[in-house]
């Protein structure tokens, strides 16, 4: 650790999603089926996303550029102030990140969980690359924090063409704050 340097200095922002096992998403042995981590570590992803470019108050992620409204502000009254018809033409899908696309997940199975079970979903950013962003994910069982499942995704920017492209700029910078140091532990 550099001097001076504390634990939290040394790490980027843990997004925490909360959330609670559905029947469903169980197998026959009543357990979480394995595939449904990968779901998990989406609503982890999209939550950081969602944070690192600021949501609306209805909880849509903001297009590159726009205005967002402020409390009390129609959609109608953000669209006049920003200069655009407020039906979403030339928006940006993707909250102006443009279209991510999985290329690699990888995750590793510690302990079951269950139907009921109130799981927490913690997402960070352990690399980003020229075109690509690599996510660190983590589920834990609540109230006990117990590790469930750690795993990593790694998803490509896609330009307008579908080719892989540059992260734009003002993402980067959005998402650096969420990136780990390497090696830097995951605190509870």
């Amino acid at each position: 650790m550099a001097d001076g340097a504390t634990p939290d200095a040394m790490r980027g922002r843990v997004v925490r999603s909360p959330l609670r096992v559905r029947f469903a998403e169980t197998d026959a042995q009543g357990v979480v089926y394995y595939g449904n981590y990968f779901v998990y570590f989406e609503v982890g992803r999209v939550d950081l996303l969602r944070e690192a470019r600021g949501a609306s108050p209805e909880g849509r992620l903001a297009p590159a550029g726009a205005a967002v409204p402020t409390a009390g502000e129609s959609m109608a009254a953000t669209a006049a102030r920003a200069g655009s018809s407020g039906n979403g033409a030339g928006a940006e899908r993707g909250g102006g990140i443009g279209a991510l696309v999985v290329a690699h997940a990888e995750c590793d199975y510690r302990a079951p969980a269950r139907f009921d079970d109130r799981l927490e979903v913690q997402t960070w950013i352990e690399a980003l690359g020229r075109t690509s962003i690599t996510f660190g994910h983590r589920v834990v069982r609540l109230p006990e924090a117990e590790e469930l499942a750690r795993g990593r995704v790694v998803a490509v920017h896609l330009g307008p063409t579908g080719r892989p492209a540059p992260l734009p700029d003002d993402w980067r910078r959005a998402l650096e704050r969420y990136r780990l140091v390497e090696g830097a532990p995951v605190a509870d």
